[in-house]
């Protein structure tokens, strides 16, 4: 089945190469500290102003002047910024000039608005097809403007929810075909069916080969758009844990802590019903595991959202316990299961060393309920100066060197 190389070879296409080369550029760009990535885009900037005006009251003469240049250049220079979004930053624009938040706020929402419902995205989509497909050859003003609509529209995927390794893959998805590999059906390619309403497979994998074989180049990139209006789905994150022990299960907001001997969640292995993955191989009968729910657009942001949840759940473990223990989580090895409970996937690699000593146990003389818990955890969870002191308090039990735990006790 051709590809996007094949493609490429048959038809010579310079616009869509250089799109997909600075699509995946700009993508691994993101991930490289060392390299200078300049998120800002209309969209952010209104995010980043009503932070400012939430956080600061707008009383940061500095980046108030940052943010009026922004606005100035994006109404005098930016051709995506059109129609009511336009109307918007000229108002926003002019209320700048003396700010009144409550004003201010009211503008950020209404456009935020605007962009919540993709028509930002929209405009950028367009205008990046009429390039794509037209007559006019590559040249610098397009490469340009190529290069421009992909940061832009990058970024919305981000600000939606979507891991930048997701993100990167699109393109190759809508260009990809399909192998046959000792009878599987494999495939990238957003064909959009669902395998659950099929009762017979070979009619399913047909009507994927016939999608695939006959799909013009235009509704290939026409199918980036099913990306950004996916709907969520709701993942399960199991990962193993060291530093904390026990035989009883608690549970901290989204995040349940339990003994993989006593209690087993996957309804459905995805290697063999036989086989516990849930229970590591050197897994002694104390040993604990976290499982994570998550409601995300994409999985792979849903793993580093989980991570972030268990490591909120630690900070208060730490601080109602008063244990001494390294809570870690072994983020090497992470199942993902569905809304049923089923593995989808699995990620493994090297386990970390692993923390036999002073382990914060969970069990039966464990003082706090689930009931209590939750209270703790709805007063708290909800409170962003609460949530960053716990942080730092973990982070001072936790210190080896002197000089830390003084610096997170005094931020703490």
């Amino acid at each position: 089945m051709k590809d996007f190389q094949t493609f490429y070879q048959e038809t010579g296409n310079e616009k869509i190469k250089y799109f997909k080369n600075t699509w995946e550029g700009i993508c691994d760009t993101i991930n490289k500290p060392n390299l200078d990535f300049d998120i800002m885009t209309p969209h952010y900037l209104c995010l980043e102003i009503l932070d400012e005006i939430e956080v600061n009251k707008s009383k940061n003469k500095s980046n108030n002047q940052y943010y009026l240049s922004r606005l100035n250049n994006y109404c005098s220079n930016e051709n995506t910024i059109i129609g009511e979004i336009k109307n918007y930053f000229e108002i926003l624009r002019r209320e700048f000039q003396k700010p009144r938040d409550i004003i201010l706020k009211q503008i950020l929402n209404d456009v935020l608005g605007y962009f919540k419902k993709g028509y930002y995205f929209n405009i950028l989509f367009e205008k990046l097809k009429l390039i794509l497909f037209n007559s006019e050859s590559l040249d610098l003003d397009k490469k340009i403007e190529i290069k421009k609509l992909s940061k832009h529209l990058i970024v919305e995927f981000i600000l939606i929810g979507y891991n930048y390794k997701s993100i990167e893959k699109f393109i190759s998805n809508v260009l990809s075909g399909y192998t046959i590999y000792e009878d599987r059906f494999i495939t990238n390619f957003p064909h959009g069916l669902e395998y659950d309403n099929y009762n017979d497979k070979e009619v399913y994998y047909n009507e994927i080969k016939e999608i695939i074989s006959s799909i013009s180049i235009e509704d290939r990139i026409e199918k980036i758009k099913c990306y950004y209006y996916a709907a969520k789905n709701e993942y399960y994150y199991i990962f193993s844990l060291t530093g904390i022990s026990g035989d009883s299960e608690i549970k901290i907001s989204n995040t349940i802590f339990y003994n993989p001997l006593k209690k087993r969640y996957i309804t459905k292995s995805y290697f063999s019903d036989d086989r516990n993955d849930e229970i590591e191989r050197d897994n002694n009968e104390d040993t604990m595991n976290v499982i994570v729910y998550e409601n995300c657009i994409d999985k792979e942001q849903g793993k580093i959202m989980a991570i972030n949840d268990i490591d909120k759940a630690f900070n208060l473990l730490k601080f109602i316990t008063y244990s001494k223990s390294k809570l870690k989580i072994n983020n090497s090895k992470c199942i993902i299961l569905n809304k049923s409970y089923e593995e989808i996937s699995c990620y493994w690699g090297m386990d970390p060393e692993k923390n036999i000593h002073d382990n914060l146990r969970i069990d039966n003389n464990f003082k706090y309920s689930n009931e209590k818990l939750s209270d703790i955890t709805n007063f708290i969870f909800t409170n962003g100066i609460l949530t960053d002191a716990l942080h730092y308090y973990r982070k001072a039990i936790e210190a080896s060197r002197f000089e830390e735990k003084i610096l997170n006790y005094w931020i703490h």
